[in-house]
């Protein structure tokens, strides 16, 4: 395993959490802005909401617990 590799996830993981924590902030918050613009244009929650290129699922996984159907 490279050093770099180690020491961030390992040594440093009280750091990386507190990153990864508000990325997943900023995902909720997204999410809630998302829903509401959804909403304002017709889009109800419980419709299906396709997200291309989710990656970890920031948005999607807060869209999906706000009652939307993201694939």
């Amino acid at each position: 395993m490279d050093d770099w590799v180690w020491e961030v996830f390992v040594e440093k993981a009280e750091l990386f959490m507190a990153i990864m924590e508000r990325v997943w902030d900023r995902g909720r918050r997204e999410a809630e802005d998302l829903a509401r613009v959804l909403e304002k244009h017709g889009i109800p929650r419980g419709s299906t909401i396709l997200e291309p290129g989710c990656g970890i699922g920031r948005v999607a996984i807060p869209l999906a617990k706000l009652g939307y159907r993201v694939t």
